[in-house]
């Protein structure tokens, strides 16, 4: 017989006062109960309970083993409970792919994340090609859009709202729009990724409106729109934390104010059949009650004439 089993069962013996309150608390029967303690009683060549058919007490030798006893299973429980945290605790490496956009803004909730959590290491992948999870061996993939496959599980973690924007030089060359369709006549900085791309929609009080756009610049990478429309090649579409720095400075100055370009929501993504790990758990909770609390929307903009005339 298992002596550690033994000793947990003389010790809850001799604890709850009877064979019969052991065995329903162990789930075996009162036979198999006395079965453990004479094992012991054998092991040692001594009596551990006097027991008779009304009351139990311990020997002298019973006395001192089952102090010992109570010493080793909670020595023992001590040493699987510090296990159990060891093995729960959030550790080990994360590896995420995003597009290049999605990694600007997420770069600083990752660092904050990684101060908390000491023992986790993060590799991020920045890149505008459709990654293959599984087999490229992601843990994860935060990304732009509609997420449909039944392979994945997409969890939304934000909105960002999408800020028109131009330099002052532009504007002053090129006018200011007001109005959606205004932008047919203006350069309208994109990608060449898919044709989706290559279109705008807003909303206003006026209705729904799809610009088709033309640029004589074309650039699959947010950051570099982002340069190119503070240097006046064109007007930018770009999610609010991407510009508000250009935006603050003056660098860059929002138009078409009165209308609401498409919101754009980020998610994560990952595989139908990996395991919640404790540090991806920790991650993924992390992003969804952190990111929503950042600054990811504009404030009330003025005009860009007043801002025009205001700089001149």
């Amino acid at each position: 017989m298992d002596r550690f089993t033994s000793m947990l069962v003389f010790v809850q013996a001799v604890d709850l006062g009877s064979y019969s309150a052991v065995a329903e608390e162990q789930q075996m029967s009162p036979q198999m109960v006395g079965k453990h303690v004479r094992h012991l009683e054998q092991r040692l060549g001594a009596k551990l309970l006097n027991k008779s058919t009304r009351q139990q007490s311990l020997t002298q030798l019973g006395q001192q083993y089952y102090q010992r006893c109570k010493t080793v299973l909670a020595e023992v429980k001590a040493a699987e409970d510090e296990a159990s945290r060891y093995l729960n605790a959030p550790r080990g490496l994360i590896k995420l792919a995003s597009s290049i956009t999605v990694g600007y803004i997420l770069t600083p909730v990752i660092a904050k994340f990684m101060h908390d959590y000491h023992e986790i290491d993060i590799e991020l992948v920045l890149t505008n090609r459709s990654v293959d999870l599984i087999n490229e061996g992601f843990d994860a993939v935060i990304r732009l859009g509609v997420i449909e496959n039944s392979r994945l599980i997409a969890r939304k973690l934000i909105s960002y709202k999408n800020i028109p924007c131009a330099s002052p030089l532009y504007l002053q060359q090129h006018g200011i729009p007001n109005h959606p369709t205004d932008l047919n006549n203006h350069q309208c900085l994109h990608s060449h990724q898919s044709e989706s791309k290559k279109m705008w929609r807003f909303h206003g009080s006026d209705g729904d409106f799809m610009v088709n756009l033309h640029s004589r610049l074309i650039i699959d990478n947010g950051q570099a729109q982002l340069l190119a429309a503070i240097q006046g090649l064109g007007i930018t579409l770009q999610p609010y934390p991407m510009v508000a720095h250009a935006l603050d400075t003056g660098k860059l100055i929002r138009v078409l104010d009165q209308y609401q370009a498409s919101d754009i929501d980020i998610h994560i993504v990952y595989p139908v059949s990996q395991r919640l790990t404790p540090k991806f758990t920790a991650f993924l909770e992390y992003l969804l009650t952190t990111l929503p609390l950042t600054k990811m929307n504009p404030v009330v903009s003025p005009h860009p004439n007043q801002i025009l005339s205001e700089s001149n």
